[in-house]
């Protein structure tokens, strides 16, 4: 399976354009509500600063390369260099994630994984982006696959809390029957 690899944008003048807008919605929202404005250009605002947002958000990461991975090898593709590796070279793998939303439900949501693919003498640290829903299925189908190899697999979230398919706050009984299952080693 196919997923991007992306940089992480410093926000720099972004981010004050973005402040300076969020600061001109809100004084016209004010002044629709207590002055003589009307309640459409309040409404508009509203609007236009919520798409400038949500585009804001897609600005944060720019495509670098792509990444392919399977059971057995994965593939980085970075400014035009392919490099295969086999997955058996490797010792153990570390997904850090953040904004991971496993149904896909909320509005806007998207996940940015860390991967983080270990060897004695090498590590391979990349960010990939799942932009919707079919990424993430996708993604969690693989890793599920990638659990019954023997590369040892260590997941987290944001706070640093171990996680299984991307789900924390599992129950004594679920994780053993996850160890059980997938012969890991949880702590």
């Amino acid at each position: 399976m196919t997923f991007e690899i992306v940089k992480i944008e410093k926000y720099g003048k972004f981010r004050f354009v973005l402040t300076i807008f969020v600061i001109l919605s809100l004084i016209l929202m004010l002044f629709s509500l207590f002055g003589n404005l009307k309640l459409f250009y309040s409404l508009l605002a509203s609007t236009v600063m919520i798409v400038f947002i949500i585009i804001f958000d897609k600005l944060k990461y720019s495509k670098i390369g792509k990444i392919n991975i399977s059971e057995n090898e994965f593939s980085l593709n970075l400014d035009g260099n392919c490099n295969h590796y086999n997955l058996d070279e490797f010792s153990s793998l570390h997904i850090s994630h953040k904004q991971f939303y496993p149904n896909g439900s909320i509005i806007g949501a998207n996940s940015i994984l860390k991967l983080t693919f270990q060897k004695p003498e090498t590590k391979f640290s990349f960010w990939i982006y799942l932009r919707n829903k079919n990424e993430k299925i996708k993604f969690v189908e693989l890793l599920k696959r990638l659990y019954k190899t023997n590369i040892e697999i260590r997941e987290t979230n944001e706070k640093g809390e171990r996680t299984f398919l991307f789900r924390s706050n599992l129950t004594y009984n679920k994780i053993k029957e996850i160890k059980d299952n997938y012969r890991i080693n949880w702590f």
